[in-house]
């Protein structure tokens, strides 16, 4: 089955979770992992349980003059207060199966506990400069 959307969580997963001046860049690889994803016919959307006008603007901030695009990348933000957290309005909205969902996240339990039969894949959380995970790494189609 062909992955169609990719539900990201954001703090800790592309955004450092411990950066409130928005210093740090996004993760590495994350650009190229976006350029592939596009070039797929892949959808992007966020899949986070903070305020999503906060979370906007944190994006925007870190991804400024740092990434070569900004908040077009996504094709919807979602915010998903339970936990675990809940992807069928993600999935309904799209209108695609479960296993054409895949959900990125850096919490096993609150990103994958309440996820349907998705393809999941768990990072590391991203907390700092000794970060080594590379998000171009993952592999998608």
């Amino acid at each position: 089955m062909k992955i169609k959307v990719i539900a990201l969580d954001i703090y800790g997963t592309v955004l450092c979770s411990d950066d409130p001046e928005n210093a740090m860049p996004p993760r590495r690889g994350f650009a190229e992992f976006v350029r592939r994803a596009k070039e797929a016919g892949i959808k992007l959307v966020t899949s986070s349980d903070a305020n999503l006008d906060l979370l906007k603007l944190d994006l925007q901030e870190t991804m400024r003059g740092r990434t070569p695009f900004g908040l077009e990348i996504f094709d919807g933000f979602y915010y998903l207060s339970m936990r675990p957290k809940k992807y069928w309005q993600i999935i309904n909205d799209f209108k695609i199966k479960p296993e054409e969902l895949m959900i990125i996240g850096d919490n096993r339990i609150n990103d994958f506990g309440g996820a349907p039969n998705t393809i999941n894949c768990l990072v590391p959380k991203y907390d700092g400069v000794i970060d080594q995970f590379d998000f171009s790494e993952i592999a998608i189609v």
